[in-house]
């Protein structure tokens, strides 16, 4: 679909982005967008090779936003290998790295309370106020620098990703959102660039996740009411040591409660391995 730029360009000024954009679009290119906050992985990388195979011209920015960070340390703490990042997208021909300041993404602060529903109020709206304001404030900010056809998000981040379809849909933004698969270590781990930040022990504990995960996915297929799921496996976790902020079980759709197995669910967790946060989740569709 596309064709590479010859060699990844490097852009910081959002003036700069803005006219890039809009050049590629006036020739009639199809622009596909990741926005990332670095310290990339595979997770990350699937997003650009989508983009490359769905797009004329993949951008990926990679910004350390302030406003989504509940805990000032979580925020001075978060990695950043912006120069390893360059050459990872430069490893798969990503056309363009745009990786502004803050002074860029927000010349002005952005006061603006962002209506985007219920559904950012529930799960990590309870753990992390204010969170979802601040992803909303810097990804419509970057919307309308990169002007990009398609977004592409990361499932493992999934009410976010509900969140986002929610901005654009209610502030009329003209982007295809789209999300990706979780992309797992081997041993079942989603990738995560806080995986960095977790000593070897706490990695191999916070595998316990995702095999809840998938248990929950099989009690459900084998006919247990979901409250009783997300009892089994919050008792299940807590007795394996896990710090646990919540499990639950959601409608996949709007992340209400479900009043049946019928229709889609998904599972969430968030939990502790040490300082370091993870969430993750697993479609209970019965496939």
């Amino acid at each position: 679909m596309n064709s590479y730029i010859a060699h990844m360009q490097r852009i910081t000024s959002a003036k700069e982005i803005f006219n890039i954009s809009k050049d590629q679009r006036n020739k009639g290119h199809k622009i596909g967008f990741v926005p990332t906050m670095g310290a990339l992985h595979e997770g990350h990388l699937s997003l650009v090779r989508r983009s490359k195979s769905e797009n004329d011209i993949t951008i990926c920015s990679i910004f350390v936003n302030p406003t989504q960070f509940n805990e000032v340390s979580d925020f001075q703490h978060y990695p950043r290998t912006l120069e390893r990042d360059a050459e990872l997208l430069e490893s798969i021909e990503c056309d363009y790295l745009f990786a502004p300041s803050a002074s860029e993404v927000y010349p002005i602060p952005d006061q603006t309370v962002y209506d985007l529903g219920e559904v950012a109020n529930v799960l990590e709206g309870e753990q992390r106020p204010g969170h979802f304001n601040g992803v909303a404030s810097v990804v419509k900010r970057l919307f309308e620098m990169v002007i990009p056809h398609r977004g592409y998000f990361g499932l493992k981040d999934y009410q976010q990703y509900l969140v986002i379809k929610k901005l654009v849909e209610n502030y009329d933004l003209d982007v295809e959102v789209i999300g990706c698969p979780i992309i797992r270590t081997q041993n079942g781990l989603a990738m995560s660039s806080r995986n960095t930040l977790l000593e070897e022990k706490q990695a191999q504990h916070a595998l316990i996740l995702n095999q809840h995960l998938a248990q929950a996915k099989k009690l459900i297929k084998d006919g247990e009411a979901p409250e009783s799921v997300e009892e089994i496996i919050r008792s299940g976790l807590k007795t394996n040591g896990v710090d646990l902020e919540y499990f639950q079980i959601r409608k996949a759709d709007d992340l209400s409660n479900p009043s049946s197995t019928d229709e889609p669910l998904i599972a969430l967790v968030a939990a502790r391995f040490g300082e370091v946060r993870l969430i993750d989740n697993m479609n209970l569709s019965l496939d």
